[in-house]
């Protein structure tokens, strides 16, 4: 076989992973014991070391999965505390926000209260003028403004 052809499968095997095919014509090889006798008489190799390196290919496989289903699972939990992040930066700004609105609301009060307590303790003085005073005198006036 040209080494063209010998590289060419070995990098078809890599591609595919399926290393046998690279170094065994299989073609009208019925089942795997057909197979697996032309590897033995291939590279006269026992059937029983055939069988060792078909148990840790296939534990190889196995481990591969689980280790793509725990990459899998950890790019998931990477994406749900990017999406949690996200979200308690925004709560963070709407609290910041929030703070910020009720002491705006707080001095508002505070200016309202103070307001109505003027205005409460001088109804009475200004209520008096109005009833009882001058329309003509500036008393009255600065009353009726208040």
């Amino acid at each position: 076989m040209p080494v063209q052809d010998i590289l060419a499968n070995i990098q078809h095997a890599i591609d595919t992973g399926n290393i046998e095919a690279a170094f065994i014509d299989t073609e009208g090889l019925e089942d795997d014991s057909d197979r697996k006798a032309q590897v033995a008489k291939e590279y006269d190799i026992d059937e029983s070391t055939l069988d060792v390196y078909a148990e840790q290919l296939q534990t190889t496989g196995a481990l591969a999965e689980q280790h793509q289903k725990l990459a899998d699972a950890l790019e998931n939990t990477r994406d749900k505390y990017d999406e949690q992040s996200e979200e308690v930066k925004k709560a963070k700004n709407a609290l910041a926000n929030f703070e910020d609105e009720s002491e705006d609301i707080a001095v508002d009060l505070a200016q309202t209260q103070k307001g109505l307590e003027s205005l409460s303790s001088n109804m009475a003085k200004y209520s008096d003028i109005l009833k009882k005073g001058d329309k003509t005198t500036l008393e009255y006036a600065e009353a009726l403004c208040g």
